[in-house]
């Protein structure tokens, strides 16, 4: 059977690349041309670093871009805000916020039962999951002496710098729709690095504006990670927010983002990881001993993660709940 250029505009550049062939190309010479297209195409994105040739997923590079290329589209009105989901996904609306409580943690030796390779200076080589530790800063256990560390407060706008090429700065409320802070996906034209830019309420109390801050550059690493995926850990993740975001007991019902904030069905899952991994950079035992399963897949998507491995990782005992902590900071099993 043959066909015309009108069916398809491979087509017409399967002729054009082809000026010596005089009869009309068929379907099988079409889907020949394509197919090489294609691998062309994936030769051609491998090497500009949008595609991971081990996987064939995109890379944080092409996410970032891509992320661009909406806002752009946005700004001109070629696209409909909320279209991608992301723009309205990475406001934070945290009005209160609370830090992660304390819980006990395990001896060393019960999260390297077979010992954990050591530098000189007793500093740890790899991450209790086995991956090896080379990013600047280490959130939790970095030291075979020491306990589980959190990320420092005061090294939030270093964080947010090396990692998304923000500055987190503070602006009013009414500029960013009345959010407690927003993360705006972008990247650099000329080199594809991230360049996002962060705002957060200058008007919100310091420890709440702290913890927005966090929580956009949760925002940041769940983002550049791909979104982290929640199968199996739903459970663990409304109690992670929950604690994080209300003063009352479980068993009165879990605080949620829908509930408490007005985020839509579609929203809620980047607000329940942003704040497992607020949770995470604070107080690393804590979601160790209550989340334990989200903690590791935390851990599996940044630690291992081509970018974000070289500006932080996260690794953690495994807590065990003493008498003291209660019930209360017991997390949930997922069915």
């Amino acid at each position: 059977m043959k066909v015309s250029g009108s069916v398809n505009p491979l087509i017409s550049e399967y002729n054009q690349s082809n000026p010596l062939v005089a009869s009309t190309p068929t379907l099988a010479d079409a889907a020949d041309y394509y197919t090489n297209w294609l691998s062309k195409q994936r030769a051609q994105a491998i090497r500009d670093g949008l595609i991971d040739p081990q996987s064939g997923l995109p890379t944080s590079r092409a996410l970032v871009q891509a992320a661009r290329q909406y806002g752009v589209a946005l700004a001109l009105g070629a696209a409909a805000p909320g279209a991608s989901g992301e723009a309205d996904i990475l406001a934070s609306r945290l009005k209160m916020s609370y830090k992660p409580p304390e819980a006990s943690l395990r001896p060393f030796d019960a999260d390297y039962p077979s010992g954990a390779p050591f530098d000189a200076a007793g500093n740890l080589a790899e991450t209790v999951d086995g991956s090896p530790i080379s990013a600047g800063t280490v959130v939790g256990r970095g030291a075979v002496s020491a306990p589980d560390v959190a990320f420092p407060v005061e090294g939030y706008d270093t964080l947010a710098k090396e990692l998304l090429g923000a500055t987190p700065t503070p602006v009013a409320a009414r500029s960013i729709a009345g959010d407690a802070g927003r993360l705006s996906p972008a990247a650099d034209p000329a080199t594809g690095d991230p360049a996002f830019s962060l705002g957060y309420a200058k008007n919100l109390p310091s420890g709440v504006q702290n913890d927005v801050i966090a929580h956009e550059i949760a925002h940041g690493i769940d983002y550049l990670a791909g979104s982290i995926p929640q199968d199996g850990i739903k459970k663990e993740l409304g109690f992670i927010y929950h604690t994080l975001n209300s003063p009352q007991p479980v068993s009165n019902g879990l605080s949620t983002p829908q509930n408490l904030y007005g985020y839509t069905d579609a929203q809620a899952p980047k607000e329940l990881m942003a704040e497992a991994i607020r949770g995470y950079m604070q107080n690393p035992n804590w979601i160790k001993t209550v989340a334990p399963n989200t903690a590791a897949r935390i851990r599996a998507y940044v630690n291992n993660h081509p970018m974000i491995k070289n500006v932080i990782q996260f690794n953690s005992a495994a807590g065990i709940l003493g008498a003291a902590n209660g019930a209360a900071n017991q997390g949930p099993k997922e069915q």
